[in-house]
């Protein structure tokens, strides 16, 4: 079974499975760091055993950001346009 992990490059901060899904991502990378993921308490309640993007991934890079449960995010628009290549608006 794959572990969730975060990966800590020269530049960015990868949370994902230990799959090979970050692995494209990760290709022009200079990787720094990997660990994995153990601390549940960041964990969202019950994990879903399908997707965890919303369970694990969402509420450990939230709380990497400094927020809490309950905060409200609003996104510049600049935030939201095409940035190298990987999120479009």
């Amino acid at each position: 079974m794959w572990q969730p992990i975060a990966v800590k490059t020269a530049d960015y901060l990868f949370l994902g499975p230990d799959n090979g899904v970050l692995s494209l991502a990760l290709a022009r990378e200079q990787v720094r760091q990997i660990r994995r993921m153990e601390n549940t308490a960041c964990f969202r309640r019950p994990v879903s055993h399908i997707f965890h993007g919303c369970d694990i991934f969402a509420p450990v890079a939230a709380r990497k950001l400094g927020l809490r449960r309950g905060d409200v995010v609003t996104l510049r628009r600049s935030l939201r346009r095409k940035r190298a290549g990987f999120i479009r608006s």
